[in-house]
């Protein structure tokens, strides 16, 4: 009965983290292109149409499995606060990094229409990055001295 009442309540958290990782990617994407494109004087818009919407949809794609595997794995004794803010903030900064990267805003075109900008993927894998060495970077704080002397004793 105990396993059966522990697996519904993981169930539950994971499905949580996933739709929080989709709110939460969405949010920091659409704030990391909001300050990228204002600091690079670029538009929001192409064809007429925002781009807003693709780049929420990245982020919500991207962090709905990242942040259930981030918190699962290595943010367990990270305060759900501290680890939804820290991984946030190092997205938006990785983001932002990533756009302002030097390089050249080529498109990969489909057709008659740009399909990618390495300019975009510059800010995607930013945005990776930061939420990735945040996550570490929270993990590490957070372990526990218990923990860091049995790793010590192991290797």
């Amino acid at each position: 009965m105990t396993t059966q009442r522990s697996s519904v309540r993981m169930g539950a958290v994971t499905a949580v983290l996933l739709a929080s990782g989709a709110a939460f990617g969405a949010l920091a994407a659409v704030v990391a292109a909001w300050i990228g494109f204002a600091i690079t004087g670029q538009a929001f818009v192409l064809y007429h149409h925002s781009l807003l919407p693709l780049v929420a949809l990245v982020g919500g794609v991207l962090g709905a499995p990242l942040l259930p595997a981030a918190m699962w794995l290595l943010l367990r004794r990270v305060p759900l606060g501290v680890a939804l803010a820290g991984t946030f903030a190092a997205a938006v900064l990785g983001g932002i990094a990533g756009w302002v990267l030097p390089g050249t805003p080529d498109d990969v075109w489909w057709g008659s229409a740009p399909l990618l900008s390495l300019q975009s993927t510059h800010g995607v894998l930013g945005g990776l990055v930061g939420f990735c060495l945040a996550a570490v970077m929270l993990r590490v704080k957070f372990s526990s001295r218990r923990e860091m002397a049995a790793a010590r004793v192991a290797v």
